[in-house]
């Protein structure tokens, strides 16, 4: 792996780690979802500073270089983000669907109530 891309590697991490705490400080983030990003971003200047992990991982994988494997485990990561993100969009879907339905009812009642209440004051 060249120098420049471990150089790189290593700036990137960090970048992303100062960003994730500093969202996260500022509520635009929450915690279980910086877990991620900080753990990618771990995992990244953990090759970046001991490249041998990356040529083991080519020689058992078959990638003839190191620049490779680490654009591939960038994008799979990024897949594994994906994935977890459309499963949380999902969820909260589902909830936003069951939380308007629960409201429309909420309101449905009040007013039959309070047409109730009008029809038995006009009736006294």
């Amino acid at each position: 792996m060249s120098l420049h891309l471990r150089i790189s590697m290593i700036v990137l991490a960090l970048g992303v780690v100062i960003t994730i705490v500093r969202m996260v400080n500022n509520k635009h983030m929450r915690m279980q979802y910086s877990l991620v990003w900080v753990v990618l971003s771990v995992m990244m200047l953990i090759i970046a500073i001991f490249p041998v992990i990356t040529e083991w991982l080519c020689t058992i994988a078959g990638i003839q270089t190191q620049s490779n494997l680490v654009y591939l485990m960038g994008i799979l990561a990024l897949l594994l983000v994906s994935f977890m993100q459309t499963g949380i969009v999902s969820k909260q879907a589902d909830q936003i669907t069951l939380l308007t339905q629960e409201l429309s009812l909420h309101k449905y009642r009040e007013q039959e109530s309070q047409e109730k209440e009008h029809v038995n004051e006009n009736e006294k």
